[in-house]
């Protein structure tokens, strides 16, 4: 049957009641809070936000990044050779990261994401997902200084990089692992794909899990190719107006699995089966009722906590209306 999942991130802060996690985290800045505090905030909002997501009746689960200051800061902060620099624009949103300056080889120092996949797993009755961001959109968001050009060399050591966490990952139990890939679809550059491919297929060397390549942000051309390189591939529908066309014209290999970014995560209004009912039979037609999952189209961090836990609740009843298509298809 159709499932539902989530992108990656979460609102750490609420719309009513107490912003502890920004209190908390201004009181670090003064020396008002030790870091062993901070921990226990980070942990429960972790906690909040994994009790959200199981209230709204998703089925595959983040620990919603709580944890992570921006896509790109959080991974490329953690390794060596890149130093963080000022804030910028996160592709048209209205958040920002803070640019990575790329001085020395960069190479992996230690986990990043495997302590926070852990909690989730140990406080979650649903399946846990690992997500990172991929190589290639954390080497075009940061600044080169040290490699010859961005594909030679140093987009592959990112990648390497992002396997040895993977492995780490795979080892505390990650069954789902997932790659989101913005850049690609925001940017539109195709000479690039393959490209693509090759830094995906080297993050996922020698891991066995269920590799999930995500975009959004624009429209994904050769949604066949990324088929064949990932056991799931997530596509926006939102911000992807030509989707619906590429999917229908896509030739998907037998047993992969699609991931339809129906929902809108960059707004509040409220989405109807109607509007995305077309969407859905399509990816059922393509890979079959077993093979797909709804989600929203990207990260639910740009929402108020409330309106981020009604968009989750919707995408499930959207979910439940869609066993009508597969009755149909049948």
């Amino acid at each position: 049957m159709v499932k539902t999942t989530v992108i990656g991130n979460y609102p750490k802060i609420p719309g009513f009641g107490e912003a502890k996690l920004r209190k908390s985290l201004h009181e670090l800045d003064k020396g008002a809070l030790s870091r062993e505090q901070l921990e226990m905030v980070i942990r429960e909002v972790t906690l909040e936000s994994i009790i959200e997501q199981e209230i709204a009746g998703i089925d595959i689960i983040t620990d919603g990044q709580i944890r992570w200051q921006d896509e790109v800061t959080y991974i490329m902060g953690a390794l060596s050779g890149a130093e963080l620099n000022g804030l910028v624009r996160f592709f048209d949103t209205n958040t920002y990261y803070r640019m990575p300056i790329i001085k020395n080889k960069v190479c992996y120092k230690g986990k990043i994401l495997t302590s926070d996949y852990i909690l989730a797993k140990e406080n979650s009755k649903k399946e846990v997902k690992a997500v990172l961001t991929g190589a290639y959109t954390l080497a075009k968001l940061s600044e080169n200084k040290f490699y010859k050009s961005v594909e030679a060399g140093f987009c592959f050591d990112i990648a390497g990089a992002l396997n040895q966490e993977i492995r780490a990952l795979a080892d505390a139990g990650a069954k789902h692992i997932q790659i989101n890939e913005p850049y690609l679809t925001y940017s539109q550059n195709w000479a690039d794909k393959e490209l693509v491919l090759q830094l995906f297929a080297k993050a996922f060397e020698g891991i066995n899990a269920r590799k999930w390549l995500v975009t959004y942000l624009g429209d994904l051309e050769s949604i066949e190719a990324f088929a064949r390189a990932a056991d799931v591939v997530g596509i926006d529908f939102v911000e992807g107006k030509r989707n619906l066309e590429l999917l229908r014209n896509a030739n998907i290999p037998g047993g992969k699995s699609l991931c339809l970014g129906i929902v809108n995560a960059r707004n509040t209004n409220t989405e109807q089966f109607g509007e995305v009912s077309e969407i859905i039979q399509a990816g059922i037609e393509k890979v079959g009722a077993d093979n797909l999952y709804l989600s929203p189209n990207t990260g639910l961090d740009y929402l108020p906590r409330e309106k981020a836990l009604d968009k989750m609740k919707t995408l499930v009843g959207i979910c439940k209306q869609s066993q009508q298509l597969v009755s149909q298809s049948q």
